[in-house]
């Protein structure tokens, strides 16, 4: 008794065996067809592009932050694109940031990032002050709290400080506190973070990235020794993705050098009429074409590259090298049949389905996320 599949599978049986046939019959003109269209697909190369934004392209359009992110920005009647930088703080040795010592060095970091420092662009300065409205108070709560140990004054309490009848909430902004059980004053805390929103038109985005790079060398240049700080943004999420990417193209050079070698090496017979080397090199070629005409033709279409994608053109050419052997063991199967034609058709017939197959199982493998 056959499987209602069994249909499907002879249908594809027909379809490929007629394939084998035109390419038996006019190898030449396949082989040119092929390789014309790799090259019109190549042109859109000239149109590539990469994006490593991970707010914009890495979050799910239906995403519930972006609608969130719209209503804020509406709300706030924002003019620009927002950008947040947050600023992690802990003391070297591990211990409370309320010490005399680590704390002024908080302080003072906090004041030089803030009022301080500036870059520059086209004969300007900007400082974190030019670019911060509406949210140049964001800090505020943090100062107010660490300077409440150099009055003398009670100590604050937490998650709400009573700054001269002022309640203000300071558990954004202070981490890891430990509490007088009796009063809830705040004796130890050992994280600090700070948060900076800044706002700028598009033209001047450049700016923020460059007020990043200068924070960061900021905190790592050793000039507050007794702390250890870090930077967290979409920018620099964003330059790490690309890291990986530009780190990780190369081994894909290695990776094909091998599996085409592999391929090659595995195609050898003991009968040297039998080993197909040059067929078998081609074949863990055609990998490298259908990579080269995809992204061309993706970047023709408009859309842009990620480089966190540089894995799935390791995957492509896995399985790539899979049809290839499949394709060979079917050749090799087929030598009973003296008519090249009829020996093509045959082939096709026995590898294309399960070609067809794997292709459609990894395809939607991608297409969920497997």
């Amino acid at each position: 008794m056959q499987l209602r599949t069994a249909v499907v599978e002879k249908k594809l049986q027909t379809v490929f065996y007629a394939l084998g046939l035109l390419i038996g019959r006019r190898p030449w003109s396949v082989i040119a067809s092929v390789i014309v269209l790799v090259a019109l697909s190549s042109i859109g190369l000239l149109n590539f592009e990469q994006t490593n934004n991970a707010k914009t392209e890495f979050t799910p359009i239906s995403a519930p932050s972006r609608d969130e992110l719209a209503a804020v920005e509406k709300f706030l009647q924002q003019n620009g694109t927002l950008f947040l930088v947050n600023i992690m703080i802990q003391a070297k040795d591990g211990g409370s940031l309320l010490r005399p010592a680590v704390r002024h060095e908080a302080l003072n970091i906090a004041r030089e990032i803030q009022h301080e420092m500036t870059v520059t662009k086209n004969g300007r300065e900007y400082g974190f002050s030019n670019m911060c409205e509406p949210y140049c108070g964001s800090n505020d709560p943090f100062i107010m709290f660490m300077k409440v140990y150099d009055t003398g004054l009670k100590k604050p309490t937490y998650p709400i400080m009573d700054n001269f009848g002022v309640r203000t909430f300071i558990g954004n902004n202070i981490y890891g506190v430990k509490l007088n059980n009796e009063t809830n004053e705040v004796e130890s805390y050992d994280t600090a973070i700070l948060y900076y929103y800044m706002v700028v038109p598009k033209s001047d985005e450049d700016v923020v990235k460059k007020w990043e790079v200068e924070a960061r060398r900021l905190t790592s240049s050793g000039k507050y020794d007794l702390l250890d700080a870090g930077l967290s943004s979409d920018n620099l999420l964003t330059e790490e993705v690309e890291r990986m990417g530009t780190e990780t193209a190369p081994l894909l050079v290695g990776a094909i050098v091998f599996m085409i070698l592999f391929v090659v090496l595995t195609s050898l017979r003991y009968e040297r009429s039998r080993s197909k080397p040059w067929e078998a090199m081609i074949g863990a070629l055609i990998p490298i074409m259908a990579n080269i005409s995809a992204i061309g033709l993706m970047s023709a279409c408009g859309l842009k590259f990620q480089s966190i994608v540089v894995c799935t053109l390791f995957l492509v050419q896995a399985v790539g090298c899979d049809g290839v052997f499949v394709m060979l063991r079917a050749w090799d199967v087929s030598k009973c049949h003296t008519d090249v034609v009829t020996r093509m058709a045959v082939t096709m017939k026995d590898a294309g389905p399960s070609i067809t197959i794997t292709s459609l199982t990894n395809a939607l493998a991608f297409a969920v996320d497997i």
